[in-house]
């Protein structure tokens, strides 16, 4: 397969004043671009899909816990308050997934410094 797209792309006539010849370099780079296009594309796609997959996740799984800060988020209301904000904020705040570029990696969360503050530590 790999010989005959190389004979395919280096197959040209002895004489380049041939009309043929420039048509089929224009039609080899034509081809060529399209399928450049298309695999790009695809990639794209599939990166897309396995970036919303891993969001929709990370959300179905931090829904279910939902319940679990609502019930030991303490007794103080300020601070029960601050935990079920940003437990609902980390919930549905952009996630870093790796699959998109440019993506900031850095937690952004501050749930954790809250559930210590409202155990007192």
């Amino acid at each position: 397969m790999v010989a005959f797209l190389l004979y395919w792309l280096i197959e040209i006539e002895n004489t380049w004043d041939s009309p043929r010849n420039v048509h089929k370099v224009l039609f080899k780079i034509a081809v060529l671009t399209t399928l450049f296009y298309l695999i790009a594309q695809s990639v794209k796609n599939f990166r897309i899909n396995k970036h919303l997959e891993v969001v929709n996740r990370h959300r179905a799984t931090a829904l279910r816990t939902f319940r679990t800060f609502v019930e030991n988020a303490g007794e103080k209301e300020d601070v029960r308050q601050a935990v079920l904000i940003e437990t609902t904020k980390t919930i549905f705040a952009p996630v870093s997934t790796g699959y998109v570029e440019g993506e900031d990696d850095g937690p952004n969360s501050k749930i954790i410094e809250l559930i210590n503050l409202g155990r007192g530590k």
